[in-house]
């Protein structure tokens, strides 16, 4: 792991803690936050459409986040800017005082990401070895994969499917696929985009399930959606709720 940026990174956590958590994504808490973002923006159409202005966000460990807003309020940019996939045009984030970029394969190592949409998979690959091959591309070390594929299989109840091919599942079946893949590698950061698109009722509590593993374990989750119902009728107690409105996070 890279240290650097790391004591700036806690200063930047501790003030943003401190302060009041009444807007704009802050919490109220003396302990270090897993993740911080500050002053995040993102402008698409070469600079005339404003998704993110100035955006901060803290989350502690062990925290299940909902971010909710109207479809074209940013939160698909903001998972792909907190997953590191793209870059904001201002700001930063860090994970644990990990850069995503100067620290990229560290980075991606304690984040799972769940894009919205059906994508990241390969038709003709049956669920077990898309299973495995995204574990090599999670950098699962080797011995670790075949356990690791077979938990997660277990967690999502695709061992009934395990031989069969990607394009012969149903959409709710694929997403179970994907979400399996996000949490494969048991990440201290899951990023999940609309989640619950096309799961049936077991697979809306087989989320669930994970997402409260995941939380007693002490990792993190952020879970996007139209109305942020979703969660908060899955998981009781969520710990935060946040509306993305006119490029900004405010407590709901």
């Amino acid at each position: 792991m890279n240290d650097s940026g790391t004591a700036a990174d806690t200063a930047i956590g501790t003030q943003m803690l401190a302060e009041a958590g009444s807007g704009n994504g802050r919490v109220e808490s003396a302990a270090a936050p897993l993740l911080v973002a500050e002053g995040l923006t993102k402008r698409w159409q070469r600079g005339r459409l404003t998704v993110l202005e100035a955006t901060d966000l803290a989350i502690e460990s062990g925290t299940l986040v909902s971010v909710f807003g109207a479809n074209g309020s940013g939160k698909t940019t903001l998972l792909r800017i907190l997953a590191g996939l793209i870059l904001p045009d201002a700001g930063a984030v860090r994970l644990g005082g990990l850069d995503p970029q100067r620290n990229r394969a560290a980075y991606q190592r304690r984040i799972g990401f769940l894009s919205a949409g059906y994508g990241g998979m390969y038709a003709r690959l049956t669920v077990r070895r898309q299973l495995d091959f995204w574990a090599r591309i999670a950098l699962v070390p080797a011995p670790r994969r075949a356990p690791a594929c077979d938990e997660a299989m277990a967690r999502f109840d695709l061992f009934a499917l395990a031989g069969r091919r990607l394009d012969r599942l149903s959409m709710g079946q694929r997403q179970r696929v994907r979400l399996a893949m996000a949490f494969l590698h048991r990440p201290d950061l899951v990023l999940l985009d609309e989640p619950w698109n096309s799961l049936d009722e077991e697979g809306e509590h087989l989320l669930a399930a994970s997402l409260i593993e995941l939380r007693s374990r002490g990792g993190s989750a952020i879970c996007c959606t139209p109305t942020g119902a979703e969660l908060s009728r899955a998981v009781p107690n969520i710990d935060r709720a946040l509306r993305l409105e006119a490029g900004s996070l405010h407590s709901a």
